[in-house]
């Protein structure tokens, strides 16, 4: 497992004392560094097999479906106008993303029932998800909801550019929608991850008492997403060292 909780108290150091959402971006943004040097990510920047991804895409499963809700929710609760804007365009902008990740399912061959999601292979998905969804439903603040979501947007931009590129290499790309380019310039162009949009967003000031919490929900965000990529990775792994019968 990736130190990322241990190193999240450094990164964000430089931030007591200041209180506006760029702060906080900022502090996202280093963690989005540690997290590239997850083994997971690592490991879809090699050749892999299309047997591999076969055996790991579904264990997200899980997470993927309940993605949107995380959003809605996080929207759904919040009260700040600006900010509720803001979610308001991510939820949309994502919306129907999970009828491209079932259809690619069925794409690629790879079995999805509901029997295997509350499975025990998928229990670490589960539990990522409902994590987000407590961290959404419990926040402290606007401020950390927005803060999840862009925790999980910047997650996501770092997936995906690796996962499709693994399986151009692999020559399975042709006809995706979620592991597929286009996938992936729709997820770069959204409105709310803009430049302007993103320093609208940065400009937004964040009440003293607000960001120490702000700041631990991005911290438990990505210790949750590290735990995904653990059980991704060592999927990927097992499949690889698994005996053939």
């Amino acid at each position: 497992m990736n130190n990322l909780g241990e190193n999240a108290s450094c990164a964000e150091s430089n931030v007591v004392g200041r209180a506006k959402m760029g702060d906080v971006l900022e502090v996202i943004d280093r963690q989005r560094a540690l997290f590239c040097e997850h083994g997971f990510l690592k490991y879809l920047e090699g050749e892999g097999t299309i047997e591999q991804v076969r055996a790991m895409v579904p264990r997200m499963a899980f997470y993927v479906l309940c993605f949107q809700d995380i959003l809605r929710l996080a929207r759904k609760w919040c009260t700040e106008p600006e900010l509720k804007a803001i979610l308001r365009t991510l939820e949309l902008e994502d919306k129907g993303h999970d009828a491209w990740y079932l259809a690619d399912l069925e794409r690629l061959g790879i079995p999805c029932s509901v029997n295997q999601l509350f499975s025990a292979d998928h229990e670490v998905a589960r539990d990522t998800a409902f994590a987000l969804v407590s961290e959404v439903l419990g926040a402290p603040s606007d401020h950390a909801r927005l803060a999840v979501a862009q925790c999980l947007e910047a997650l996501a931009s770092e997936f995906f550019e690796r996962m499709i590129g693994m399986l151009a290499r692999l020559g399975h790309a042709d006809g995706l929608e979620f592991f597929g380019r286009k996938h992936q310039l729709i997820e770069s162009s959204h409105k709310a991850l803009a430049d302007d949009a993103q320093e609208k967003i940065a400009a937004i000031e964040v009440p003293g008492p607000a960001l120490a919490g702000t700041l631990a929900a991005v911290q438990r965000t990505f210790q949750a997403m590290t735990l995904l990529g653990d059980d991704l990775e060592a999927s990927l792994r097992s499949y690889r060292t698994a005996p053939k019968t």
